[in-house]
Formats: structure tokens, sequence, C-alpha cells
């Protein structure tokens, strides 16, 4: 059984170095390692990230910036795109090399949402191959010239496709159905497909209407006006074009359009678009305080294999507008938002946002009533102390 007792141990490859955050889109790390015992694990990072407890490094990443949106025709952005490449194939030939090297025994090693190639789980957070695809599809794919330089991608795509047709790989973790069928239908992986989502934790994301009228006081918003919010971070995955676009031809008055981001983030937002229609909120690590302020969540995401922010929303009752792009749209039903299958049709979120303020004005629409769909840390728990124990089987 997997716990105290096991000599099972695994290595964690993956881009964060706490064990305590969840991320954007892969399984908490620490629900790893506790279904593997706290001092069972090691967990590979990068060089320049700090110092932690069982930790091991073994090359240098930095920050480096794995959307191919961000390329563009520059000497400078070239030279730094093929140096990226470069710095990428180092990173994962050293990781291989090195955990080779020391010999781990009864060990599984869990490529977390990174990049790694030969491990026996592998937990998707992002399949580039399928993002590419979802920008072609939407008009945002670069053009022959810009892919041909754009050799960072080019050996991203390389090495995702040989982690999925590793024979190593005894399973696959996707975080929702829609994720599961795009690694079958693109990579055809021998490994086994499971479906383990994020959780959330329920005691933390609740309605807090006394919150919620110390915020709109403070930014001073009417009682019965609707508040609109796009959480930022990967705003041009997210697709902030779109947000932007619903509230610049929104013409109705008691709307209000509110971003949160980063000084960066709302820097450059400000370099290249007219902000008139919507106002920014501060970037928090309190997030929740956000949701019970505001009444719909509009996500306009290009792809999104199982984002955190939506089920959190969805947990404090707001109304959630989402692409069939995005993970959890596969279980949402009409009480908790309205799920657009053309991405960048501006009308379909403006009139979904008319119709949350038609249910609202017709009392059809509470907060408290919105049913959970999500799971909490500990359903994931047993989940994946189940997924372990088939392993430490297998192994024996």
């Amino acid at each position: 059984m997997i716990g105290n007792k096991t000599k099972l141990r695994c290595v964690l490859i993956a881009g964060g170095v706490n064990p305590n955050m969840v991320g954007g889109a892969p399984i908490s790390i620490l629900a790893w390692v506790k279904a593997m015992g706290a001092d069972k694990y090691w967990l590979v990072c990068s060089k320049d990230s700090p110092r932690i407890k069982n930790g091991v490094s073994f090359a240098s990443l930095g920050h480096i910036s794995f959307n191919p949106l961000f390329m563009d025709f520059s000497i400078g952005s070239t030279v730094k795109n093929w140096i990226d490449a470069f710095k990428v194939l180092k990173y994962v030939a050293f990781n291989h090399l090195g955990l080779r090297k020391k010999k781990f025994h009864n060990t599984i090693k869990i490529n977390h949402g990174h990049w790694y190639i030969g491990a026996n789980i592998i937990v998707v957070r992002f399949l580039l191959k399928s993002y590419l695809q979802k920008l072609d599809e939407v008009g945002m794919a670069k053009n022959k010239l810009a892919r041909f330089l754009d050799l960072k991608t080019r050996v991203l795509l390389w090495i995702e496709k040989l982690m999925f047709s590793s024979k190593k790989t005894s399973y696959i973790i996707a975080l929702s159905h829609i994720g599961a069928n795009e690694v079958k239908t693109m990579y055809h992986p021998s490994g086994d497909i499971r479906v383990i989502e994020n959780g959330i934790d329920k005691d933390k994301f609740i309605f807090q209407p006394n919150v919620r009228e110390k915020l709109r006081a403070k930014f001073g918003i009417k009682k019965k006006d609707i508040c609109v919010l796009f959480p930022g971070g990967n705003m041009l995955r997210k697709n902030v074009k779109i947000f932007l676009a619903v509230a610049n031809k929104n013409i109705q008055k008691n709307i209000h359009f509110f971003i949160v981001a980063k000084d960066s983030e709302k820097a450059l937002l400000e370099k290249e678009h007219t902000l008139d229609k919507v106002s920014f909120l501060p970037w928090t690590s309190n997030f929740v305080d956000y949701l019970s302020f505001a009444d719909i969540m509009i996500f306009p995401s290009i792809y999104d294999t199982g984002p955190k922010t939506v089920p959190e929303a969805i947990e404090t009752g707001m109304y959630v507008i989402t692409t069939a792009n995005c993970g959890i749209s596969e279980k949402m039903t009409l009480l908790h938002g309205h799920v657009v299958h053309n991405v960048c049709c501006v009308d379909e979120y403006i009139s979904a946002c008319q119709y949350f303020k038609k249910m609202v004005r017709l009392n059809k629409f509470k907060r408290r009533n919105v049913p959970s769909i999500c799971k909490t840390w500990d359903e994931v728990l047993v989940e994946i102390k189940k997924l372990c124990t088939e392993i430490e089987g297998k192994m024996k």
C-alpha cells in the first residue's frame, strides 16, 4: 500500500519548486507528495530556482516563454528564440543524464507538466501541438516565415513527440476528457490515459457578501450593476483581445468590465489597445475576493486543458462564459454559465451577458444555489493514491 510502509519513491520533474503551489493547470505537486509520503519524493527543478528540501537540479532553464504568440520578426527576438531553443535542449538532456547518474531505486518518474523524456507518468499541463492547432483555427497562427524562424517551437514539438512516444510511459494524466482525447488523437501514445481533475479548496472559495459590498463601495459600483471579470496571467492565450472587444461593443451602462492584471500586463495592454471601457484590478494572491466582487467571469481561452480559475469562480457561484476549448466546459450546465463554440464571436459573449442580466432581473439566478462541479483536493488525492498503488503492483 502507498504510505509510510512503501519503499516506492517518486521523482517529480516540474517547472515550480514549491510543493504547496497548485500552479495554473497541473494537478498540485503537493497532492503527489502526499500520495507518496512526505519523505518519499525528489523535485527536479532548474538550477536558477531557489534551493528547497528534496530538490535536485542538473541544468539552468531561466524564464523562457513557451508561447509562440510572442515571436516576431526582429533580429533580437529571433536570436533569443534560438538561444532559448538550445537552452531547452540542454535542460532536457542534462535532466535525463542527471537522473540516470543518480540511479534512484524503486522510483517512479513523474513529468509534472514539464519537459522530460522517459517519465513513467506524464501529467499533461499543456499540449503545444493542440495549442498551435487552436491558433490556426482562430486565424492567429504565425505565417510561414515566422514559423520557419521559430526554432524554439519546433524543438518543443519534437520533445513533446518524444515524450508521448516513450515506451517507458505507463500512464498519461489529463485534467479533462477534452485533454485526454487531444493526447490520444494527436500522439496515439501506448500509455494508459487517465483523467484526474484539478481540485479546489472548497472551504476557501465561498461567496462572501460582506467582501462584495466592501469592494463595490470602493470602486463605486451600484448594488444592481453587473461586474464582468477577466483573470490576468498568460493573457494572450486567455484571449484578452476578445474580452476587450466585448467591453468596447457593450452599450449598456450598468455593466462594468474589469481585468485583474500584473503591472507588466497592464502596461502592455495600455500600449497596444484602447482601454476606455475597462478598469484594472491590482494583482493579488487573495483572488477569491474578486470572485465575490464580480458577477460574471469571461474566460475566452484559445486553449486550456484544465484551468483552476474557472472552477474556483463556479464554486463561488459566479456565472462563467468560457469556450469549448476549455477543459472545464465539458462539466458546465446552464446553471454554471455559457459555453462559446466560436471562440472569437464577440456577439455570443455579449448575448450571454445579457441573458445573465435577464436571469437576475427575473430572480432566477441565485449564487448560493449554483451546484458544485468541482472536486476537493482530498478526492483528488484518493485517485492519485489509487494510481500509485497500481504502479507499485506493476513494479514488484
